[in-house]
């Protein structure tokens, strides 16, 4: 995860030296063009900085494959019951969630962030989807000696894990939303933890359990995101439930 907070902001004002306002607005133009691709480059910059943190599960991400996360995440799914997986670009003739998962991690690799986008199809449809939307879970912080090692241990388990666990938290996110939406309650401004960062979210709690909390935000998007940094404080009831539903599915 990068922080492009200080991409393209200015240091220092800039004078349009012109003989008329048409010379001006050009030469203003040509400016906010330039300015626009030096932002863009510098993120590009910013992104390949940030991305050195995933240098270490290099050769663990390229044996980890969509077949294998889908699997792992239906079992994890309290949804993932009678749900078949297909292959690309086939259309059944039944209900189609298309997914598309983005993984990102936390620059001190104690969290892991997705950015699911899903879109359901009805039976028979291909082309215009009856449900879409992104839907954004923020993992549980990890604590341990050495977080590398700790999710790269055991040929990269723990990255798998996480990468199903957050998975199928967004599919059983998507297919309650589809299927009945809630309003929640005012929007307010919510509290949460990415890492061992703190950020600030607009919107309207819908649901809150085990310190994990689903809102809508005033983009329209959902997020599921951890209100207490330190997963020791995770009630009992909370863990042995989690091990339950994992042994079931």
């Amino acid at each position: 995860m990068a922080n492009f907070d200080q991409a393209g902001v200015e240091q220092n004002g800039f004078l349009y030296p012109a003989p008329n306002v048409p010379v001006a607005l050009v030469a203003m133009l040509t400016r906010g063009s330039l300015l626009s691709s030096s932002k863009e480059k510098q993120k590009r910059e910013i992104q390949a900085e940030a991305n050195k943190v995933l240098e270490p599960f290099a050769s663990l991400l390229s044996e980890f494959h969509a077949s294998d996360l889908l699997r792992r995440s239906l079992v994890l799914s309290a949804s993932g019951a009678g749900v078949d997986l297909v292959k690309s670009g086939d259309h059944p003739q039944s209900w189609l969630m298309l997914v598309a998962p983005v993984y990102s991690m936390t620059q001190d690799r104690s969290a892991m962030v997705l950015d699911n986008l899903v879109a359901i199809y009805a039976p028979g449809e291909s082309k215009t989807p009856s449900y879409h939307n992104t839907i954004r879970v923020v993992g549980e912080t990890k604590t341990a000696p050495e977080l590398t090692q700790f999710w790269s241990d055991q040929q990269g388990e723990a990255l798998r894990e996480e990468s199903a666990q957050l998975l199928a938290i967004s599919l059983d996110v998507a297919l309650a939303d589809a299927t009945g939406k809630s309003e929640g309650s005012a929007f307010k401004t919510i509290r949460y933890v990415e890492g061992s960062e703190q950020h600030f979210e607009r919107g309207r709690p819908l649901t809150e359990q085990c310190g994990r909390m689903l809102l809508p935000t005033l983009r329209g998007s959902l997020m599921s995101v951890m209100l207490k940094p330190d997963i020791d404080a995770t009630p009992v009831h909370c863990e042995s439930r989690t091990r339950d539903e994992s042994r079931s599915g």
